[in-house]
């Protein structure tokens, strides 16, 4: 097969494109190149439903999509196929099957890969998570150890360590870090997450590493630590972060950001510096934005945005990126960024109407910048829309505990919609 879109990555993001583009009503064809073999699934579930649900139940359950939607859709899924080198000169692809396939525009969707620490980690009870593979070999480790090392204390290694201790796991989580989530949460929310992780028996070790992994005489995981402690899991789950999976890009000579653990370079269309290839997702760092994020919601809206692109339809608006993460009973919600100029950031916390609910409101400089919320999705749906619309809000008006949040929103986008407040703000 040849021409048309091809799609390198079955991934969040190059799903989202190839349904995008047909409902844009471009009726090329449209080839997705997964390296995985069989159907694509839903990274999210992987560190928390999948690791809990019954060993039995099918990884279809938590497919991207049904294989009737890509019948449905007429695109051409070829799993299991890498691909090996991109010839921009020709727009052909060198394919692992030793086929070829040629290309009107490539688009590169092949996400991040975790980081492996070279510990002297060559074992089997030592795991990384990345795809269903991955969750069916921890979930399968976990139903037969009694004890786990958690390495990092990030998003996904907290959402591993949550799904451990459910099972029944004696878990310990080490980070280099002072705190939990430092880069991604303000210190009130990781408090929080702290909290409910010692209250369900995790014990952690912060600002602390591990040095090596080893088997000592008894044929025992043995992990040294760099305060001197060992520690002796049955299994081990490193969860220290990701780098984009930009090694064809690279190949291929496209610029990609050495600052940014060389994630490919993209402009506000998602286009390289190749005029022919695209890059969307985890991998892409776009300069109009100066940013790259790591989320589902950013690489289903990255797909979005260059999908109209493609096609020549009207440029798609952009919302303001969200997160979530489910650990326990608690959910954790987020919307915007939380910014990391400590000087000029001031943090505002507001207790839920619902008991054990909390809200955190950060400003920049006076700016609304992001929202987190533990078990208060009306207070993240509210936050959303201050952030999206760029309403003005202040520290004080949204400190003020006697005052209903929905209440705020709607008295200020009135004020908005008639034209009578300040500028919005930039």
């Amino acid at each position: 097969m040849s021409g048309g879109i091809v799609i390198v990555g079955a991934s969040h993001a190059g799903i989202s494109l190839a349904e995008a583009l047909r409902k844009f009503e471009y009726k090329g064809p449209i080839t997705i190149l997964e390296e995985l073999q069989g159907i694509p699934t839903e990274r999210p579930p992987l560190s928390k439903n999948f690791l809990l649900s019954d060993i039995n139940k099918s990884r279809d359950s938590f497919a991207l999509r049904p294989n009737s939607w890509f019948e449905m859709k007429d695109l051409n899924l070829r799993e299991g196929i890498k691909v090996l080198s991109i010839n921009r000169e020709k727009q052909v692809l060198e394919l692992s099957d030793s086929g070829l396939i040629s290309y009107e525009k490539l688009v590169l969707a092949t996400g991040a890969d975790p980081v492996k620490l070279d510990l002297g980690n060559n074992f089997d009870e030592f795991f990384l998570l990345r795809n269903v593979s991955d969750a069916e070999a921890i979930r399968e480790s976990a139903l037969k150890s009694k004890t786990a090392l958690v390495i990092g204390g990030g998003y996904i290694g907290l959402e591993v360590a949550a799904s451990l201790r459910t099972l029944g796991l004696e878990v310990v989580v080490i980070e280099t870090k002072e705190r939990l989530l430092e880069r991604v949460a303000s210190p009130f929310i990781a408090k929080k997450i702290t909290d409910i992780h010692k209250a369900n028996g995790v014990q952690f070790y912060l600002e602390c590493s591990a040095t090596s992994v080893e088997r000592d005489d008894l044929n025992q995981i043995k992990v040294l630590l760099n305060d001197g402690n060992t520690i002796f899991p049955e299994m081990v789950v490193m969860g220290v972060g990701v780098k984009p999976n930009s090694d064809l890009a690279r190949s291929a000579l496209l610029k990609t950001n050495e600052q940014d653990k060389h994630s490919i370079i993209v402009d506000k269309n998602f286009v390289t510096d190749d005029p022919n290839i695209l890059a969307i997702g985890d991998v892409a760092y776009q300069t109009e934005t100066s940013m790259r994020i790591e989320s589902v919601d950013n690489a289903q809206q990255d797909a979005k945005q260059a999908a109209a692109f493609l096609t020549g339809m009207p440029t798609v608006k952009r919302e303001v990126p969200w997160f979530w993460s489910e650990q326990y009973d608690t959910k954790l919600q987020a919307v915007g960024i939380v910014p990391d100029n400590k000087a000029a950031v001031e943090s505002v916390i507001r207790p839920s109407r619902k008991e054990g609910g909390w809200s955190v409101w950060t400003f920049e400089a006076d700016i609304l910048r992001s929202v987190e919320t533990l078990n208060d999705a009306s207070a993240f749906a509210v936050g959303k829309r201050f952030i999206s619309t760029q309403i003005p809000l202040s520290p004080e008006e949204i400190g003020n505990q006697s005052v209903d949040i929905k209440q705020l929103y709607k008295e200020k986008s009135q004020v908005s919609s008639d034209g009578k407040n300040l500028p919005l703000a930039t």
